[in-house]
C-alpha cells in the first residue's frame, strides 16, 4: 500500500466517522423536537443521575435505560452511513 493509498483511506474514515455521528446528532434531536414528553422523560431520567452522582463515568451513563433504549431506537429507524 503506498503512503497516498494509506492516506485517502484514513481520510475516507475519518470523514465517514464524522458524516454517520452527525446524522444520528441531526435524527435524535428531530426526535427529541417531536416527541417532547420523550425529551422530557430523558431530561428526568438525566437529572437524576446527576443529582446521584454529580461526574458520572460511563458506567453510569449505562445504567439509564430510557436514555439507552431512546439511543437504540433512533439507530434503529434511522441508521447511519447508509450510502456510504
Amino acid at each position: 500500500m503506498t503512503s497516498l493509498s494509506l492516506a485517502l483511506r484514513f481520510q475516507k474514515l475519518t470523514v465517514s466517522g464524522h458524516g454517520t455521528t452527525t446524522e444520528f446528532s441531526v435524527w435524535a434531536t428531530h426526535a427529541l423536537a417531536s416527541y417532547p414528553h420523550v425529551a422530557k422523560r430523558l431530561r428526568e431520567e438525566v437529572a437524576g443521575l446527576l443529582r446521584q452522582s454529580p461526574n458520572p463515568d460511563y458506567a453510569d451513563l449505562e445504567g439509564l435505560p430510557y436514555l439507552n433504549n431512546f439511543t437504540r431506537e433512533v439507530l434503529r429507524l434511522q441508521p447511519p452511513g447508509m450510502l456510504l
